[in-house]
C-alpha cells in the first residue's frame, strides 16, 4: 500500500519482473508524422488534463488503440486491456485463459484514489 497526501494506491500484482522504462520520445516521433518536441509537448498536455481531472474528482477514460481502455471513476483506475493485444503479447492463449478464470479484482492492476 502506497499513501500520499491525495492519493492511496492498493495494488494487486504478479509475481515476475516489470521493467520501469521511460518514456522515449524520439522512438515515438520516429514511428509517427511529428518531430520529437511535438510527440514530448502532446504526451504532456495530455497527462497535465489527465492529473486536472482526477483532481477535480471527474471521471476519465483514455483509449489507447489496439490495446485497451484507461478508465479513472468514483476513484477507482482501471486498466482494460482487448482481447486481441492480449494474444498478441502471448500467441499460446494461456494468459487470456488464465486471466478469464481469476477474479476481475485480481487481473488488473487497480488504484482506489482518496482525494
Amino acid at each position: 500500500m502506497y499513501r500520499s497526501p491525495i492519493l492511496t494506491l492498493e495494488l494487486f500484482c504478479f509475481s515476475g519482473n516489470i521493467p520501469v522504462v521511460q518514456l522515449n520520445f524520439a522512438a515515438l516521433a520516429f514511428e509517427s508524422p511529428f518531430d520529437r518536441d511535438t510527440v514530448e509537448s502532446c504526451v504532456r498536455e495530455i497527462l497535465g488534463a489527465v492529473s486536472r481531472a482526477v483532481n477535480g474528482k471527474k471521471n476519465v477514460e483514455l483509449t489507447f488503440a489496439g490495446i485497451g481502455r484507461l478508465t479513472v471513476r468514483d476513484a477507482r483506475v482501471k486498466m482494460r486491456f482487448y482481447k486481441e493485444f492480449i494474444n498478441q503479447m502471448d500467441g499460446t492463449g494461456k494468459l487470456l485463459d488464465s486471466m478469464q478464470n481469476v477474479s476481475q479484482k485480481n487481473i488488473f492492476t487497480s488504484y482506489k484514489c482518496h482525494l
